[in-house]
Order: C-alpha cells, then sequence, then structure tokens
C-alpha cells in the first residue's frame, strides 16, 4: 500500500473526582470557576448564544509548563449542519444546549492556547513530531490527545498493517519505546515527558492538603489505570473491500463508513475504519495534507465523545456499586433504620447525573447519517451499550433490594419512585 502523509493519535480520558459534576475540595481556587460552577462558560465571558469569538481573557488559569487556558471555540462550532439552504439559520449546535442551568453538561471544553510541542528523534534523524492537547471539561474531565505527525512518510518502511502498529507502539505514553522525545521537559522517554505532564497538571489543579506524611504528587488522579486508543490517518489508494478485510480480518458488513465524495464521482475521498480500541482513516491520494487533517480531527472529535461517555458511565456504575453497599449496611443497622433524614441528604442516587446522560444521549440525534455511523462504529469497539447493559443491570439489582427491603418508614419507597424514573432514561 503507497502510503502519504500520516498521523498517529493516542487519546484517554482522566476523571478528576468519583462522580460527574462534583468538584474534589482541593480543588485550587483559579480552577473553581471551571469545575464548581454551574455558569462556567458564562463566568468566562463566552456567550453561547453568540457564535462571534469573544476576546481572551487574561486571567484564566494555568498549567504548569504547558501554558494558560482558553475556551474551545471548535467545540462550541462543531458540526454545524445545515439540514436546507433555506434553514441556513435554523441549523443545531453538537453538544451545546443554551438553555441549560448548569452549563457543565455541555460538550463544551477549554484547553490550552498553545498545544505542547516534542520531537521524536531515533539515530541522529528527527522520526516525528508530536504536540500534546488537553480537552478540558467543567463536569470534571481531561481528555488528553498526544498526536504525532510522521515525517517523510512517503520515503518511510511502511508496507503492512504491522508496520503501522510499530509505529502506534512508539507513540504509547506508557512506554519506553526506541525514539527519544525532545520537549521543554529536556530529552526524555515518552513515558517521562507524559509523568511530568501529569504531575504539572496534578500540581496545577489540586492544593495540597495538610498531612503528616506527604502524598506523591501524582496520586491526587489515577493515571495509572488509563485506557489509551489510538488513531491513524494516512493517504492511501482506497478500496472499500481490501481495506475492510485488513482492518477486521473479514469485511464484515458495518465495519467501515465512506466519507465524503468528489462531486460527480461515487468514490469515497476516505473511508474510517476501526479494530480493537484503534480507529483508521484512509484518505485519497493526492487530497492536501491540511484536508485530511482537517476530516481526521472530525473524525476524531466523534471518538473523543464515545470514549468521555464510556468515562461517565464507568465512573457512575462504580458509584452506584459503592452507593448500594453502603445503603444496605445502613438498612440493616436498627439505629438508623427509621430515620429519613439519614438517608436523604446522601449521595445516593443523585439526580442531575441522569439528566446529564440524558443530555449527552441527545446530542448524538444532532449528528449527519454519516457521523452517527461512525458513532455506531466506536460505540461497538469501545464497547459503550455493554456499559449501558451494566449500569442497567446495577440499577435492577437497587430495585430489588429497595423492595426486600420494604421499608416505607426511612423514605425508601420515594428512593423506589425516583429509580423508575431513572431506568427510563438509563
Amino acid at each position: 500500500m503507497k502510503i502519504g502523509s500520516l498521523y498517529v493519535t493516542q487519546t484517554a480520558v482522566i476523571g478528576l473526582s468519583e462522580f460527574p459534576l462534583v468538584a474534589k475540595d482541593n480543588i485550587r481556587d483559579s480552577f473553581r470557576s471551571i469545575f464548581d460552577n454551574k455558569k462556567c462558560f458564562q463566568d468566562a465571558g463566552i456567550d453561547l448564544s453568540d457564535t462571534a469569538k469573544s476576546k481572551p481573557r487574561d486571567d484564566m488559569p494555568f498549567i504548569n509548563n504547558m501554558g494558560q487556558l482558553c475556551f474551545d471555540w471548535d467545540s462550541f462550532r462543531f458540526f454545524v449542519t445545515y439540514p436546507d439552504y433555506d434553514e441556513l439559520w435554523e441549523y443545531r449546535r453538537f453538544g451545546c444546549d443554551t438553555s441549560l442551568k448548569d452549563q457543565r453538561m455541555n460538550f463544551l471544553c477549554f484547553r490550552l492556547r498553545r498545544p505542547f510541542k516534542m520531537l521524536a528523534q531515533y539515530g541522529g534523524k528527527t522520526m516525528a513530531s508530536g504536540k500534546i492537547f488537553l480537552h478540558i471539561y467543567p463536569a470534571g474531565y481531561i481528555v488528553v490527545h498526544l498526536a504525532v505527525y510522521r515525517r517523510d512518510a512517503e520515503n518511510a518502511e511502511i508496507r503492512s498493517e504491522k508496520d503501522i502498529l510499530d509505529l502506534i507502539h512508539e507513540t504509547k505514553p506508557w512506554l519506553d519505546g526506541k525514539w527519544v522525545w525532545k520537549s521543554r521537559y529536556g530529552c526524555c522517554s515518552l513515558r517521562e515527558t507524559f509523568e511530568q505532564v501529569f504531575r504539572d497538571i496534578s500540581a496545577s489543579l489540586f492544593a495540597e492538603k495538610k498531612s503528616k506524611k506527604r502524598k506523591p504528587e501524582t496520586g491526587r488522579f489515577d493515571t495509572g489505570k488509563l485506557e489509551w486508543t489510538a488513531g491513524v490517518a494516512m493517504q492511501a489508494d482506497l478500496n472499500n473491500e481490501e481495506i475492510s478485510r485488513a482492518i477486521t480480518g473479514g469485511g464484515a458488513e458495518g465495519c467501515f463508513v465512506r466519507f465524503g465524495s468528489k462531486w460527480g464521482v461515487e468514490a469515497p475521498i476516505g473511508i474510517v475504519a476501526a479494530k480493537k480500541r484503534i480507529h483508521y482513516y484512509f484518505a485519497l491520494r493526492g487530497r492536501e495534507r491540511s484536508s485530511v487533517l482537517h476530516s481526521f480531527w472530525k473524525i476524531s472529535h466523534i471518538r473523543e465523545f464515545v470514549l468521555y461517555k464510556n468515562r461517565v458511565y464507568s465512573d457512575y456504575l462504580r458509584r452506584i456499586q459503592k452507593d448500594r453497599n453502603a445503603m444496605r449496611e445502613l438498612t440493616l443497622n436498627s439505629e438508623y433504620k427509621h430515620k429519613q433524614e439519614n438517608f436523604w441528604g446522601k449521595d445516593f442516587y443523585r439526580s442531575a447525573f441522569f439528566e446529564y446522560t440524558q443530555i449527552l444521549d441527545g446530542y448524538v440525534g444532532q449528528l449527519g447519517a454519516k457521523y452517527r455511523a461512525m458513532y455506531a462504529v466506536f460505540s461497538d469497539v469501545e464497547g459503550f451499550d455493554d456499559r449501558r447493559e451494566k449500569l442497567n443491570q446495577e440499577l435492577e439489582k437497587w430495585e430489588k433490594d429497595i423492595i426486600a427491603w420494604n421499608s416505607r418508614d426511612t423514605g425508601l419507597m420515594k428512593l423506589l419512585s425516583l429509580l423508575g424514573k431513572i431506568r427510563k432514561i438509563i
């Protein structure tokens, strides 16, 4: 396969607390206006009802050694769709609902004003250039993107998918590969570079708690269990059947999505395929690099949305299991059995979360057919339906427990009523 320009991304989602929309107590004051503020965008000078860009603010917080934050206007304008020319001004924005009382529920983010730049070197040659992007979501998540552009891709020895997987291996942030990465941190392995990046993010976001025993700097959020996913974009000679067979091993229907077309020509200008937490974008050879990159980031934004939803659902699943165990202990304790106030005011079933999942699901309906097809492919690869089903199963266990306890005096029947409403949303 003849290769033109070649890009690789690695993406992970970091949760800043156990639960969406809840900021940790030790979040620094400079970031509290983002993570603990229902008017986070409005107070940052962003008018969500106006597409005109606001002026950059000098009082936005910083990430150590990485720079100042700003509002990500690309997330605001993402996927502006025009269903009909006569309805040009009637479009809906993906990820933005101006009527929300809690603005943190919008799928909008802040980002670094400038990405963190690196160069990969090996054997006295510069192999690739890299950038780290941070997307900071006020609901309590940071999406980290490592984007790598392979230098001189046409002359590189890339003949098969294995060669591409070897290249992806060199971009894995948790490994020490052959390449040495040069940045403002000096010349380090990629793993060492990212360890310093995470330390700087953590130190910027969280204040030290007063303790006799000082905790490690990396202990404020867990990066050891991050799930990284890879993306690849390249220019190639397109053949739907061959690409499908190479990526999926069998060419099953629905394993790839055709992306765009030339005027008056049926052949696509790109194909998106996904397999084992890697997504590929094959662009027609001859397209300009900027055009390929623009399309790739649109595709990656859909992937980011799926990863983000996965993390939100996973966090809530863990939290609901923890709350269910706590509730069981309370009901078995005779001191608490007839005191309703011991149940209400606790963290059990934060109704705001279920409103949030409904809003996130609603964004999918705003995508065009082509992007909904991509969303379906990514959801399948990332196992989103499985996470949703597990959450439903855990809610069903809650319901059975509450019915078995049958404790009207403790207010559990009110909880059961809330649960019935929730089950209709999830």
